[in-house]
């Protein structure tokens, strides 16, 4: 997708045979998922799914994509200048001490908040 003049957006999006998980389970209307065929655990799909996710993620990072799943999908501490870790981190600790908001969110969480600082 174009954005502007002078952007584009690149959402890489995989496909496999794979278990439902219980977020399937829980948020898609029960319709809508009887229509869908149940597949068998593949853990092996499930892994090379995570090593070509993960190498696109250093791709993009390599050529300094901006990403909009910060705190999700991507890297984001890892990223960032020791200045903005601190900044970052006395904020979290300011509004979040007990790190229970989104755990592990942003590359931060209650084992490795020392580690950013």
């Amino acid at each position: 997708t174009t954005m502007s003049t002078n952007g584009f957006l690149i959402e890489p999006v995989f496909f496999w045979p794979e278990a439902r998980s219980l977020l399937h389970e829980a948020t898609v209307e029960s319709g809508f998922l009887a229509k869908l065929k149940r597949h068998d655990s593949n853990p092996e799909s499930t892994a090379m799914v995570v090593k070509m996710r993960s190498r696109i993620i250093e791709l993009f990072q390599r050529f300094g994509a901006a990403h909009y799943q910060i705190g999700r999908a991507y890297p984001y501490m890892a990223s960032r200048d020791q200045a903005s870790k601190e900044l970052l981190s006395a904020i979290k600790q300011m509004l979040d001490p007990a790190f229970a908001c989104n755990p592990g969110g942003l590359g931060m969480d209650a084992k490795t908040k020392k580690e950013h600082v």
